[in-house]
Formats: C-alpha cells, structure tokens, sequence
C-alpha cells in the first residue's frame, strides 16, 4: 500500500486557507460528493467545488447550453494501492426545458486535465503523472442540489506509453452553497 505523502496535506490546508478567506459565494457555488466504481471494480471517490459560468453560452427552444468549472481531489482504491488525483475541468451542461418530476433534467460534457500519483500500481501503468480527465452524463438538477451519473475516463492521451488509463460510472451529489 502506498502511503500519503506531506504534500497532498499542504495542499489542502492552502485550499481550506483560500476558502475561509474568501466567502463561499466569491469562490464557490457549490460542493459535491461523486462515488463509483471503475470497469475492473476498483472503487472511486471524488470531493469536488464547482464554480458557475453565470452566462447561458447558447439558447433554443428545447434547452440551454451553459456550465461550470470543476476542482476536485479524488481517490481511486486500484487493487490495493491507493491513486490520488487532483483535477480542474470546465464542464459544459444542456439543461431542457421539459420538466420531470419538479427537476430539470441535463446532459453534461467536459475535459479537463489531472494529476495523479502514483502513476503505477500492481495492475495498472499510467505512465505519467499528467492526465486528461473526459466525462459525460445526465442528471437532473432541483432547487438546492443535482444528482447525476456520469462516465469518466482518465488517461495520457498516448503521450507516454503504456497508457492503462481507467473508466469510472460514477454517482455524483452536488449540493448548491
């Protein structure tokens, strides 16, 4: 088993010093909780803060296309090792106009890039610390929270070989501040 290293705790003592000197409205609009499993069992966990576009970047008749950017630590449990990541990507939602049980449904998309370590464990070589972090999936927002499923996928992008990655489906919580 691989053990924390004093940076992973520095790193979120400067990330709480930031948020308490700022309110929670100037630097986040909400805080959410993602669980899943990867396509080899490999059990995943993802604390992430969102922040809004606060602009609708396209509009129609069905919908509304706008987004987020999302910051998130995340641990991946990969047959007895442990992966740490920390990862930043703008996430792009269509949000219809349709309704379904007193929620909005949506379709989210996005890429962003992460960093993870270590970049080896037993069964997997991703080669590098640098991923790229792809999702997409439906949710279906309420007035305080979203819940949504999501598919992600992490990998190099073949920038250095071998390239394992890992894909998740993941159920994510997000409660809005």
């Amino acid at each position: 088993m691989i053990k924390s290293k004093p940076y992973k705790t520095l790193l979120l003592y400067i990330l709480f010093t930031i948020y308490s000197s700022l309110s929670a409205q100037e630097l986040i609009d909400s805080v959410s909780l993602t669980v899943g499993s990867s396509m080899d069992n490999e059990k995943i966990y993802k604390l992430g803060v969102q922040k809004n576009f606060n602009s609708i970047l396209y509009e129609n008749s069905s919908g509304y296309l706008s987004g987020f950017y999302d910051l998130s630590i995340n641990r991946w449990n990969c047959d007895g090792d442990s992966v740490d990541a920390i990862a930043f990507s703008p996430v792009f939602t269509y949000s219809l106009n349709s309704p379904v049980l007193n929620t909005t449904p949506y379709l989210f998309f996005g890429v962003g890039a992460a960093y993870i370590s270590p970049v080896e464990t037993d069964k997997k070589d991703f080669s590098s610390h640098f991923q790229f972090e792809d999702r997409i999936g439906i949710g279906f927002k309420a007035d305080s929270y979203e819940l949504n499923i999501g598919y992600f996928h992490y990998s190099n992008g073949d920038i250095k070989e071998p390239n394992d990655g890992i894909d998740i489906i993941g159920l994510t919580y997000l409660y809005y501040l």
